[in-house]
């Protein structure tokens, strides 16, 4: 259970990183996440490559292993592994004795098992009577604080005489404290969402609107809900339309900090529907924030390298390793302006941001083969990353290429010298992943031989799935 790292530059200049028996938290869906500072802790960056790996339940899970190209040689690097755990159920299951049983995400749901059930993949709450308050709960799932939830709700028939209440609770402390979001499925087809607290057992409705729609009997509305430090929202549509831009309801209040989250479901006093039902599905929260384990699962490395990298964020195959002959100092333009006025001596100055500066590097090869490995990766089009050892005076960093010159070394021989105009600008976020066109692929999603042909892969599929830069950029 730990967070290995290796670098072998005689190999691959990439720090291998393997993460082994990362411990769900509790009972829940987790993906692992891995960081990397090189600056003592001071700015964190999310390593791109790492293979999402889950578990459903309590346990212990394994990371694919991953490589990071982008380091800087010369510092201690730290890395730290961590999860972001997430509720999801579809209710795509059966459950022979009552209650909701197990979600997709491994909690289970605790509730009043007699009038929960699981029915055509929903989960169903049934009120015998009026005055009613179901509110089911996930076992043993650890409190939270901001988050994003979206489920499908209904109601099995239109209210009358009093509401029918569907929703949530949220960063609840007890049955007696924490907000809520809920749908009031009204009288006539009329649909309310209101945000309430409820302090000490006394509800304050903090905000509240009239959906657009109207519902009926059985008709699937999405609701999404958000907390956000002391912001809190929520929207709810017909499920059959688009999702609206904006909150139906929003307000900010600081009384309840963190809590679990609940469905809730009620019959208000007063109503007369016979056995009034509400069903719940395809539910998901997601808490975006990962948790980070520390201990085993946070280790340092320093990297080095004599040698000057050109390398592909997202086509890792085509980095190379070019001779250096000549280069520029970093030179950066300005984006600001200035303006003539009439009658004033001096222009006035709209300041702005100088350019993330611009850099050229002369790159010589000695033969066509390497001629051409330059030129693919120029044709990529991808922000490249130029990686320098340590006190290097070759400028570092994201560039991306604008053109290309070539020019031949010598009048009739194979030499030639390419010029690499680059600007700088930003690294891509770690969304934007490596792509793999080689064996790393099979490695990471088979890990032998022996799996991929289980998997239903003949030899043919699998050269398939190799490639180089000529076929992955050329054709």
């Amino acid at each position: 259970m730990s967070i290995g790292l290796t670098y072998d530059e005689s190999t691959v200049d990439a720090v291998e990183i393997a993460v082994t028996g990362l411990p769900v938290l509790t009972a829940g869906t987790a993906t692992a996440i891995v960081q990397r500072s090189w600056d003592g802790g001071i700015r964190w960056t999310t390593v791109r490559g790492l293979a999402e790996a889950t578990i459903s339940g309590a346990g212990a899970m394994v990371a694919y292993p991953s490589r990071d190209y982008e380091f800087r040689p010369g510092y201690e690097h730290t890395y730290r592994a961590g999860l972001v755990q997430e509720i999801v159920d579809t209710f795509t299951r059966t459950v022979a004795s009552g209650g909701w049983g197990t979600a997709d995400s491994g909690a289970v749901w605790t509730g009043t098992a007699s009038q929960q059930s699981v029915a055509s993949g929903r989960g169903v709450i049934i009120h015998d009577s009026a005055g009613q308050t179901i509110a089911p709960r996930l076992a043993g799932y650890p409190t939270l604080d901001d988050f994003t939830l979206t489920a499908t709700i209904a109601a099995d028939q239109v209210s009358t005489v009093a509401a029918i209440l569907q929703g949530f609770r949220f960063r609840a402390v007890d049955s007696s404290n924490h907000y809520r979001a809920d749908v009031s499925w009204g009288l006539s087809g009329a649909a309310t969402l209101t945000l309430r607290r409820v302090d000490a057992g006394v509800t304050t409705n903090l905000e509240a609107a009239a959906l657009a729609d109207t519902y009926s009997a059985l008709e699937d509305f999405r609701i999404k809900i958000q907390a956000e430090g002391t912001t809190l929202r929520a929207k709810a549509w017909q499920a059959a339309d688009v999702e609206p831009s904006a909150w139906t309801v929003e307000t900010t209040d600081d009384t309840y900090a963190a809590g679990e989250i609940q469905a809730y479901s009620r019959r208000e006093t007063g109503n007369t529907n016979a056995n009034a039902t509400t069903r719940l599905d395809d539910l998901t929260v997601d808490t975006g924030t990962p948790t980070w384990l520390g201990g085993s699962f946070t280790s340092t490395i320093t990297p080095t390298t004599d040698r000057i990298w050109i390398k592909s964020v997202t086509r890792p195959f085509q980095n190379l390793q070019p001779f250096v002959c000549g280069y520029t100092d970093r030179d950066r333009s300005a984006r600001s302006a200035l303006t003539e006025v009439s009658g004033r001596t001096n222009a006035i100055v709209h300041e702005e941001l100088m350019n993330g500066g611009s850099v050229t590097l002369d790159l010589y090869v000695n033969t066509l083969a390497n001629r051409d490995l330059l030129d693919w990766l120029a044709a990529s089009g991808d922000v490249l990353f130029v990686q320098v050892p340590l006190d290097c005076p070759v400028p570092w960093g994201y560039f991306r290429l604008d053109s290309t010159a070539w020019r031949r070394f010598r009048a009739h021989g194979l030499g030639r010298v390419v010029t690499y105009p680059l600007n700088g600008c930003a690294a891509p976020g770690p969304d934007v992943a490596a792509a793999q066109a080689t064996s790393d692929t099979i490695v990471a999603l088979y890990g032998d031989w022996e799996t991929l042909v289980a998997a239903g892969m003949d030899y043919e599929q699998f050269l398939e799935l190799l490639g180089t830069p000529s076929e992955v950029i050329v054709e």
